[in-house]
């Protein structure tokens, strides 16, 4: 800025003593000081100083330059009214009370009638509007008491607005972000319809309600609970049915519909659980492990796993061998079963066979029956000797008909080395033990004992002789045992 007036020493000269100023020494002297009526400063008695601003009201009028230096070109700061959105079109400027920096921007504005402030910009659009140029905070809180930490802070990053609060040592405790692809988060406990928040959720009130939607067309909404080791469940809604999945999984889940019922749903897993109860496609195992290792051997109920249309029911297993499997049901005001009951031909055990000859004379071991009359299950074995399928009580029946002059006698032999319910050394001790003293008499005996699964049972025959068909021997499974 130019500056060609008289400085104080200079006009000081043109009065000193014995000296006569001349008309332009006086005229150097007034045009360096202030004229109220030119200069468009004035101060009057009892008001403060008041300035006119430079150009017509339909433009920028400049009211006060601020120089570091007279020196310098242009001012540092300076102060207008009126100032223009585009400095070459007259009619964008608006009317308030602008301070800009020596490029001419704008740094603060202040909007005639409204009020509203502008940092930054001269066109405010609330109370407060703050304009940046570049990356960075548009508006700070400042703690002078932690490091000068930005406490609070609006800011832009890539066009997107961004607020976050810091605690004192300046990390970011609560972030809002304007765009879906920055994270929002909450580090601190929040509190909804309560100040006092008990976790990092707490929502209180009269029918408090935390509602997820999902603005995608079919694709539920969806809440994931997450392990630190990455596992996961989804608690998802699913039209009128609320599920859980587990890892995304949801082939394997279970539901609740809006009716009340209950569905299960998995996939796998059709032999060996995960847990002492486990459901797959069809199957319900139950027991988890069985103590020996083999999760295998755990009891089910399947729907026609194992026979077509049926409800199977399959009991434990007491150790490695699934054929120790077996199901305790107790009703200790009894049980009712309608319909027909099915048993396992293991479990269904009889046989009735005869003679078939009257030349069985004398003693023979084992007797030999040649009319089979039913083999019920298959377990009389050609024809001497039957074989016990399962532990269990047995029933056996025996009758013969003398047909010679001498006595003949029969008893039950077991597995070739004694006799069923006596002694191995006399046959005569044997419980099992009947005779017929007279031709053409007869004698019968029934017998229950209890065997092991693959006992061998078979008739001795001594002395005399017997009719044929009128003679015979039975047997029949009363209840198997564990």
């Amino acid at each position: 800025m130019e500056i060609n007036k008289k400085n104080r020493t200079e006009l000081k000269n043109y009065f000193l003593a014995n000296k006569i100023p001349t008309q332009k020494d006086f005229a150097e002297f007034i045009d360096a000081n202030l004229n109220q009526a030119e200069d468009g400063i004035v101060k009057t008695q009892g008001n403060p100083v008041a300035l006119q601003a430079e150009g017509d009201a339909g433009g920028p009028q400049e009211a006060l330059h601020l120089f570091g230096s007279f020196s310098d070109p242009n001012p540092s700061w300076g102060m207008n009214l009126n100032p223009r959105v585009d400095p070459e079109v007259a009619e964008s400027n608006q009317p308030g009370l602008n301070i800009k920096d020596a490029s001419g921007a704008s740094r603060l504005f202040i909007k005639a009638g409204s009020g509203e402030v502008g940092v930054g910009t001269i066109e405010p659009s609330a109370q407060l509007s703050v304009q940046s140029q570049g990356d960075g905070p548009l508006l700070t809180a400042i703690s002078t008491r932690s490091g000068d930490a930005n406490l609070f802070e609006v800011a832009q990053e890539a066009n997107d607005g961004v607020l976050s609060i810091r605690n004192g040592s300046g990390k970011i405790v609560s972030r809002l972000s304007g765009t879906e692809t920055r994270p929002s988060f909450l580090l601190s406990r929040v509190g909804v319809g309560t100040d006092q928040p008990e976790t990092h959720l707490h929502v209180k009130g009269p029918g408090s309600e935390i509602r997820i939607s999902n603005t995608q067309a079919g694709t539920p909404p969806r809440l994931s609970l997450y392990h630190e080791n990455g596992k996961f469940w989804n608690l998802s809604s699913r039209g009128s049915e609320l599920e859980f999945s587990p890892s995304g999984n949801d082939a394997n889940s279970f539901g609740i519909t809006e009716g009340g019922g209950l569905r299960i749903r998995g996939v796998g897993r059709e032999h060996t659980p995960d847990g002492h109860l486990h459901l797959s496609n069809g199957t319900i195992m139950l027991g988890g492990n069985n103590g020996t290792g083999q999760n295998r051997h755990s009891a089910s109920i399947s729907a026609g796993n194992h026979a077509r249309n049926s409800l199977n029911i399959v009991g434990m297993s007491n150790g490695t061998d699934s054929r120790s499997r077996k199901v305790d049901i107790w009703a200790e005001g009894g049980m009712t079963v309608r319909g027909h009951i099915k048993i396992p031909s293991a479990f269904v055990v009889a046989f009735s066979v005869a003679l078939t000859s009257s030349s069985l004379k004398g003693n023979r071991n084992p007797l030999s029956f040649g009319q089979i009359n039913y083999n019920v299950g298959g377990h009389w074995k050609g024809t001497t000797a039957f074989i016990a399928p399962v532990a269990g009580v047995y029933l056996f029946s025996m009758h013969m008909r003398n047909n010679t002059g001498d006595d003949v006698a029969w008893a039950l032999r077991l597995n070739n080395t004694g006799y069923v319910n006596g002694a191995s050394g006399n046959e005569k001790n044997e419980r099992t033990y009947v005779r017929a003293r007279l031709d053409n008499h007869s004698a019968s005996r029934t017998v229950i004992t209890v065997l092991k699964a693959g006992d061998r049972v078979h008739v001795q025959q001594f002395g005399g002789g017997n009719d044929n068909y009128s003679s015979g021997f039975e047997g029949v499974l009363l209840v198997a045992l564990p």
